[in-house]
């Protein structure tokens, strides 16, 4: 038997022994009403809050009539909404709704109940294993080491390089000229990346094989200690493809790295797609700053703090 037989049947023993263990068989998922597909959909704008019907159906490799049904029947319940795009008026952002996010945890809870119950017997060097394993197989069945699918879109995320700086200032540009106006603190910044680089700031980009920018998120470190997460954009195609939300997470990880107690965020209400990321992200709203942040369209603030031991 070739080895590329024995992993297919490897697979498939594995999944008859996990799958059911974790009441995935059948058409109610959990022991709830709904379906694994349905919660699946759930699950998909939980991870990445305003993607789009294309993402989802990528991801779950779902039929888009079905999965149209599962949305609309998921906004009866009041757990999704939709909204058009901000930045490009012919995409859908999918967001979770309070009553949502809530039934999107209750399944995250009840499932890792139950494989907690599965491995509660292993002891800490099996529990080692088992995760080593676990990182072995997500390594390799990765088709590259540091890309993932969004959607129809092949993409990296990449640390701040030269050749991204006019993308990065461009973009940024455009997006806060069609929304506000661009104040002077705006060119500040924009005219001062190497500044906050040098100062141990960093921006991450996601590109595609082409290498173009689809998205980009810069962190820097503020004079009284504090970390700032701004100049987050998505070019308007590629809204709602998980770009932007792997850029957020990748500063937010960068940060965490630096043991970092604190990362602020100033927006606007307007920027109501980039807020919803904030909120999954576990950051909280708190008021706007004025001395800090004297920026004129700046309405709205969120902090998150990190402990370390």
């Amino acid at each position: 038997m070739l080895e590329w037989e024995k992993a297919i049947r490897r697979i498939g023993e594995f999944n008859c022994f996990y799958i059911p263990r974790l009441g995935l068989l059948g058409n109610h998922y959990l022991g709830s009403l709904y379906s694994p597909a349905e919660a699946g959909v759930l699950f998909e704008v939980y991870e990445t809050d305003g993607c789009n019907a294309a993402y989802i159906a990528k991801r779950m490799n779902i039929d888009k009539e079905y999965l149209s049904r599962i949305i609309r029947a998921h906004e009866r319940s009041g757990y999704l909404t939709r909204s058009v795009s901000p930045k490009d008026s012919r995409s859908f952002s999918i967001h979770l709704t309070a009553s949502g996010i809530e039934q999107t945890e209750a399944f995250i809870k009840k499932s890792n109940q139950q494989i907690g119950e599965i491995i509660e017997t292993l002891n800490e060097e099996e529990c080692s294993s088992l995760i080593q394993a676990f990182n072995t197989i997500t390594d390799i069945l990765k088709e590259h080491k540091t890309q993932r699918q969004s959607g129809e879109i092949t993409m990296k995320i990449v640390p701040y390089d030269k050749k991204y700086k006019n993308t990065f200032i461009e973009m940024n540009k455009e997006w806060i000229s069609k929304m506000f106006v661009i104040e002077e603190e705006d060119l500040a910044v924009l005219n001062n990346i190497e500044q906050a680089l040098d100062a141990g700031g960093q921006i991450f980009f996601a590109v595609d094989d082409s290498d173009e920018v689809l998205a980009c998120c810069m962190i820097a470190p503020l004079p009284n200690g504090e970390w700032e997460i701004e100049k987050f954009c998505a070019r308007g195609m590629y809204t709602g493809t998980g770009a932007g939300s792997a850029c957020l997470k990748a500063c937010i990880d960068y940060a965490k790295e630096k043991h970092v107690e604190k990362i602020v965020i100033v927006t606007n209400r307007k920027c109501e797609q980039a807020i919803h990321l904030y909120n999954k992200f576990g950051f909280v709203e708190v008021p706007v700053d004025k001395e800090k942040f004297p920026f004129e369209r700046a309405n709205v603030a969120f902090e998150q703090s990190f402990t370390y031991a």
